[in-house]
């Protein structure tokens, strides 16, 4: 019984997170759509929303109709990199079991974007918005395989699932 209930989990797990991831890869795309139909006060407020987390340098950014998309190139492959792999219908929680086996997925993962940042950097290569995108892809497609079982885990063991066995004596759970 408990191996049925950890199948379903993930489902609904990778479903919000695919829903979430969605959104944002929406709202990514509607900055640039808003701001050539003229709502510019609403496409200002969409980049305002990635100001924190993305430069958002035109020139390292997609363009929809003359209007840059709302994050940069890297970080619109991350982002659609979760969302893709949230909708795989297989688990990676076999691969993801051991620690280990964490750790060297998270390098394999970042290593991509790490080497496309820091060869470009050191003036080795030359990256490009295809490159930047892909390895952004491939990040995001390492987080998505970590935060849809993290998620599930957290639903699992969300306390309204909890049961307690007993009280102390100062009232808490024990």
């Amino acid at each position: 019984m408990k191996r049925r209930h950890l199948h379903t989990i993930p489902l609904v797990a990778r479903l919000l997170l695919a829903s979430l991831s969605g959104g944002i890869c929406i709202l990514i795309l509607a900055a640039p759509l808003l701001a050539d139909r003229g709502f510019a006060v609403a496409a200002a407020w969409v980049n305002a929303l990635f100001s924190s987390v993305c430069h958002q340098d035109a020139a390292r950014s997609f363009a929809i109709l003359g209007h840059s998309w709302a994050v940069c190139h890297r970080c619109s492959g991350i982002c659609f990199g979760v969302f893709a792999v949230s909708l795989l219908p297989f688990e990676f929680s076999g691969l993801l079991e051991m620690p280990r086996r964490r750790r060297a997925w998270v390098v394999a993962g970042a290593a991509p974007l790490l080497l496309d940042f820091a060869l470009s950097f050191a003036g080795i290569w030359s990256n490009t918005a295809a490159s930047r995108f892909v390895t952004g892809l491939i990040f995001g497609g390492m987080l998505s395989s970590l935060m849809a079982p993290a998620l599930a885990e957290l639903m699992r063991e969300a306390p309204r699932h909890r049961r307690y066995a007993s009280v102390d004596a100062g009232g808490g759970l024990a």
